[in-house]
């Protein structure tokens, strides 16, 4: 979502397999992920009204892209999206419980004239290459306080770590992977300064 992010991509969450879910599991994973600044829409494939809205929003898109691990039904989404598509689909294995790799290239579909999805191949984790001083931007938890609530810190290329001066509440969920992420873009950073 990060990586989206630095690219100026809007991220919508679509959460497929809800009905193996309870309503209160549900309802928990929607609001955190409104607090972390996402849209979601949840989909038990059981009740037409979700895949309805899903689809609804697809079509005002002009290019719609679906990406996640492998083995979360982004091909059986698509599948049920393009009327006669029939690409191939596996269960999650029981062994590594994990999803198996059935889509093995980037794919284009067409909606109608005026609209597509790109279908990827699951991933496990994407490597993120973005500036170091561009990460609190991407973070809403971050961006809201720093530029909405107006929250000021002493320095001006603050990075909210446990700097003297910085006066960023930093009690939201997604901080230690913030931190996580201001680690490992310094650490790459240093790393090629020495290559």
């Amino acid at each position: 979502m990060i990586s989206a992010e630095s690219m100026g991509v809007e991220v919508s969450l679509v959460l497929t397999k809800c009905d193996l879910i309870s309503d209160k599991r549900r309802s928990y994973l929607i609001d955190k992920f409104d607090k972390w600044g996402y849209q979601v829409i949840t989909l038990n494939l059981q009740k037409s009204d979700c895949f309805k809205n899903l689809l609804a929003e697809l079509k005002q898109k002009e290019c719609s892209i679906f990406m996640g691990p492998s083995g979360v039904g982004k091909t059986t989404l698509l599948n049920m999206i393009i009327p006669g598509l029939q690409n191939s689909t596996s269960p999650v294995s029981n062994k590594i419980k994990r999803g198996k790799n059935t889509t093995r290239n980037v794919e284009l579909f067409s909606m109608s004239s005026q609209s597509y999805i790109v279908d990827t191949p699951g991933f496990n984790m994407q490597p993120l290459e973005v500036d170091i001083k561009l990460l609190p931007n991407l973070y809403s938890e971050i961006y809201k306080q720093v530029i909405e609530e107006g929250i000021k810190c002493k320095f001006r290329n603050c990075l909210h770590l446990n700097d003297e001066g910085c006066n960023l509440d930093k009690s939201f969920e997604r901080y230690s992977f913030y931190r996580e992420m201001i680690d490992s873009s310094k650490s790459h950073y240093y790393q090629n300064q020495e290559d």
